[in-house]
């Protein structure tokens, strides 16, 4: 008897080891299988839920549910395992600063959920051998063999993601110059006075954790930095920059006084001395008129001030032109630009090669503040107003002595925003509530980035 007990208890040990290494070949085969189909899975909701984090944050300042709506827009295109993810995969976590998504998904297993089928027979049949020895008898379990209610039929993979919006220096470049009266009371300028404001306000109701920051410059015949980049958080917070939007004033002197390049320069001078280095930097440029600055030193003979003063002398001193003059009360009267009585034939070389080098230095000095935004991450948007009822005689003069009625020189703001990666806007100037909605739109468009 005790010699049978002794084999019992060995065969019985014997099964028992048989089992366990039968297990752990199968568990092996778990990890080499099952495992990197976990991983790849897990990569891909992780994936998933950081463009919808991402998607989600960009849209939170229009509120939660809009933000969720956009992550479940994002993550349901995006399938895990080939499973399309719905509501019941995701839930969301929201603040006025940032937005997290959590996902997760049962994945099937592929070997696992026999390995719990083995486990069950395999304890289940030994089990049974020594029920019969009491008298009793015992079947597999169902829930068991099958993985425990599914453990073993399918892998659970969970991943999150949270986003905020990015830190942003901004500087508001605002043109000053004359014709930003076009419209009469001191309009279009106004509207952009309080499309300025409304912009600096909804960057206040959007505070976050990353801290805007915004800065003023105008410009005109020259640029001036009306106020340093400030945040909030700093004393009155915004109120300076609002009051000196407030109390910008229009250009009183002789027209062409819309130089690109200065206020250009003026704010990429206050980034590179005040801009934080992991800010995002931008510029929103602002502008109705055609660009014009100081050209090369020797066209300084008539103006220091005016140096486009002698391209138009050059015409006036044609003697084309001066066949057209006529005498007025003892006064000697010519036609000046853009009198259609001046036409191109009548405009000599000299003053076209005036107006061609004039402009191509405009050009070249604008364009080299551009391509130093590039150089420092600056990101341009431009926004350029127009009144298709107003004529702009600066462009026409430069049309007429240049021969050529295709020039455009907005094309010197399109280069800002294509050069830097910009957006290029466009509005009528008797349209307010264009010029409002272009502000508040660039206000919304927050850059953000994965804070996990």
């Amino acid at each position: 008897m005790r010699n049978l007990s002794r084999k019992s208890s060995l065969g019985g040990s014997t099964t028992i080891m048989s089992i366990g290494a039968v297990l752990m070949g199968l568990s092996a085969s778990v990890f080499a299988i099952d495992m990197p189909a976990y991983f790849n899975a897990r990569n891909e909701l992780q994936t998933s839920v950081d463009a919808a984090a991402l998607a989600g944050a960009a849209e939170l300042p229009d509120g939660e549910a809009y933000a969720e709506d956009a992550a479940y827009d994002l993550a349901s295109a995006n399938p895990v395992a080939g499973i399309q993810l719905d509501e019941s995969n995701l839930s969301y976590q929201s603040s006025q600063s940032k937005f997290t998504v959590t996902g997760q998904v049962e994945v099937p297993t592929i070997i696992g959920k026999f390995v719990c089928a083995l486990s069950g027979k395999l304890s289940g049949r030994e089990q049974g051998g020594e029920a019969q020895n009491d008298g009793t008898s015992s079947g597999s379990d169902s829930s068991t063999a099958n993985g425990g209610s599914g453990n073993c039929s399918t892998m659970k993979v969970v991943a999150y993601s949270s986003a905020a919006p990015a830190a942003r220096d901004t500087v508001l470049v605002i043109d000053t110059s004359s014709s930003m009266s076009s419209l009469g009371n001191n309009r279009p300028l106004t509207d952009v006075q309080k499309a300025a404001v409304n912009y600096i306000n909804t960057i206040a109701r959007l505070q976050n954790d990353s801290v805007d920051r915004i800065g003023l410059v105008k410009f005109d015949e020259t640029a001036v930095l009306q106020n340093t980049l400030t945040s909030q958080q700093d004393s009155p917070g915004y109120g300076n920059v609002l009051s000196k939007v407030n109390s910008l004033r229009l250009y009183s002197g002789p027209s062409w006084n819309t130089n690109y390049k200065a206020g250009l320069q003026a704010a990429l001078d206050e980034l590179q001395s005040h801009g934080r280095p992991n800010a995002d930097k931008r510029i929103i440029f602002m502008t109705d008129g055609m660009p014009n600055q100081p050209a090369p030193s020797n066209y300084y003979s008539y103006s220091s001030t005016y140096p486009y003063n002698k391209c138009i002398d050059m015409v006036n001193n044609s003697s084309g032109v001066k066949a057209l003059c006529t005498k007025k009360n003892g006064r000697t009267v010519c036609p000046v630009l853009p009198n259609p009585q001046i036409t191109p034939n009548l405009i000599p070389s000299a003053a076209t090669q005036c107006a061609k080098t004039y402009v191509d230095n405009i050009k070249t000095l604008t364009n080299e503040q551009t391509d130093r935004a590039k150089a420092m991450n600056v990101t341009i948007d431009t926004i350029i107003i127009h009144d298709p009822n107003y004529q702009d005689n600066a462009t026409n003069i430069m049309r007429i002595m240049l021969k050529d009625p295709s020039w455009n020189p907005v094309d010197i703001a399109y280069y800002m925003n294509d050069t830097t990666g910009g957006q290029s806007f466009y509005a009528l100037a008797y349209n307010a509530n264009d010029i409002n909605s272009i502000y508040a739109n660039i206000a919304q468009d927050i850059h953000i980035k994965l804070t996990n």
